[in-house]
């Protein structure tokens, strides 16, 4: 029940709610352990009264005076060991109690200690621009986060260590109180027996809803429209919460002894010894079991028929759904595979159609580019075209300056030749500036001609040292100028293999001299 309570606990609640709900959590625990242990008491306290000598003669009445004087010295034992168990489970719980008190005491005071800085820190005004204020803030505030760190840390820790041990005692307080509710009623329902006598011994306890031996269950396990269980296991279950539990409302130990002898004895001899041997139990009574055994029997094995056959449907339906769900990956997987498919279509589609338009705009730029090359080539060749004019205008205009030119000089030549006869002849010192002129000519000559007698004398030199640089023996041979060379031989050998006809030379004969081809366009002209 704890650490049903302390899973509700969040680390996200404030430190005054943490505490309240530790608080009600351990209230809830001892009011729990308190009511266990009345309900404990009361139940011995019935059971000594019923099972002891208070009851005797009315018991003895009821059965018909068949009830054998009770073993109060086996009762009391009985009771006394169920006492020191009880008191020992107790201990057992307190030394289990102590260490979670410990921790909750703890976190308690954690939480205090935070609460009371969360106050402290909320009553103090905010800082100002003082540096040292701005940082004592700072401060208190990581070491509150600290603090509510480390409790959640505790909570945490406090909690799994706990989890175990917490889980198991609210299974076996289940058990207990659902064990309790079965002794109450089979108390409850020995004292309505009590206060209405019968002059016979009562059949054993049916269940309205619960088949005889005669009346078998069905052996399929058909589902009950109120719970998850299978019908069989209902009926077992129903049977043994209303006819005292697994033991048929019987000591454990004096059960075993009936199963026990029942195995070794018949029948007959069976319910004798058993009324020997078992203390407090007469041969009505042992019948009485025995019928209930013979249907706690019939209901066990429905109820083993009903598990099993329910965990065959169970591994049916489990291969079912690992086929269904085999079938569904792989109908997601080839629906994957299709969308793939389709979206490696659509990318090839979509690459393509890229593909195609930088095609298209490539061509585009190249038509572009190529119209503006032959723009560009025009522009140049109108240009080019546009210079050449100028350049033969200019040519042309140089020539006819050349010829105006050279129509003027000779005009000037003329007169000059025609005043050259009328002229007096040259003066002295038109005399002295040819003579000058005719020295300085001759000098130039004189110039250039030594000029090149001494690069032939150094060619000369150079020949001369080159030559002595290389020595050549090679033996003299006159005839060498007279003989044929190989060409000229093979000449001749051409010559007289194929006859004087092929002579081009001494070949005068009209009829093969050629002439030049005629158009097609004259022929017939």
């Amino acid at each position: 029940e704890t650490m049903t309570t302390t899973t509700t606990i969040t680390t996200t609640a404030t430190p005054k709610q943490t505490k309240a709900q530790w608080k009600s959590t351990y209230k809830t625990q001892k009011l729990k352990e308190k009511t266990l242990s009345s309900a404990l008491r009361q139940l011995c306290t019935k059971f000594q009264k019923h099972y002891l000598h208070e009851d005797y003669d009315n018991l003895n009445a009821l059965y018909g005076g068949g009830v054998p004087p009770p073993d109060t010295a086996h009762h009391h034992l009985k009771l006394d060991k169920f006492i020191v168990q009880l008191d020992k489970l107790k201990l057992h719980r307190s030394n289990d109690k102590t260490p979670l008190i410990a921790d909750c005491s703890s976190l308690a005071l954690a939480v205090s200690k935070l609460s009371l800085l969360i106050e402290e820190h909320a009553s103090l005004a905010r800082p100002n621009d003082d540096t040292n204020a701005a940082a004592h803030h700072a401060n208190k505030l990581a070491h509150i986060e600290r603090l509510s760190k480390q409790i959640d840390d505790d909570l945490v820790r406090t909690k799994e260590s706990h989890k175990h041990s917490l889980q198991l005692l609210d299974a076996e307080q289940k058990l207990l109180e659902k064990d309790l509710n079965v002794c109450h009623e089979r108390i409850n329902l020995m004292e309505r027996q009590l206060k209405e006598p019968q002059s016979e011994l009562p059949p054993p306890q049916h269940h309205p809803t619960a088949p005889t031996p005669s009346s078998k269950a069905p052996t399929t396990a058909h589902q009950n429209t109120d719970g998850n269980l299978p019908q069989e296991i209902q009926l077992f279950n129903h049977f043994i919460a209303t006819n005292g539990g697994k033991y048929g409302g019987w000591d454990p130990e004096d059960h075993q002894q009936f199963v026990a002898l029942r195995s070794k004895f018949a029948h007959q001899s069976f319910i004798n010894e058993a009324a020997k041997r078992i203390p407090g139990q007469t041969p009505f009574t042992i019948q009485q079991h025995l019928t209930w055994y013979k249907l706690y029997l019939t209901y066990k094995k429905q109820k083993k028929d009903a598990i099993k056959h329910w965990k065959e449907q169970k591994e049916q339906h489990r291969i079912h759904m690992l086929k269904q769900r085999e079938e569904k990956e792989l109908k997601e997987l080839d629906e994957q595979d299709e969308q793939k498919l389709k979206l490696q279509q659509l990318e090839r589609k979509r690459k393509k159609q890229r593909i195609k338009q930088w095609r298209e705009q490539k061509q585009r730029e190249q038509f572009q580019l190529e119209q503006e090359m032959l723009q560009k080539q025009e522009q140049e060749r109108k240009h080019e075209q546009l210079r050449e004019q100028e350049h033969q205008e200019a040519l042309k205009a140089q020539l006819l300056e050349y010829k105006a030119q050279k129509v003027a000089s000779e005009k000037d030549k003329q007169l000059e030749e025609e005043l050259s006869h009328k002229v007096r002849p040259p003066s002295a010192q038109d005399l002295r500036r040819l003579e000058e002129r005719n020295l300085q000519l001759a000098k130039k000559r004189l110039e250039l001609k030594s000029r090149k007698e001494r690069e032939q004398h150094l060619r000369e030199e150079r020949l001369r040292k080159m030559a002595e640089a290389v020595h050549v023996d090679a033996p003299r041979d006159a005839s060498r100028l007279t003989t044929q060379t190989a060409a000229h031989k093979s000449r001749v050998q051409d010559l007289k293999a194929h006859g004087a006809e092929n002579k081009g030379a001494h070949n005068f004969n009209i009829r093969r001299v050629q002439h030049r081809a005629m158009p097609s366009w004259r022929r017939g002209a």
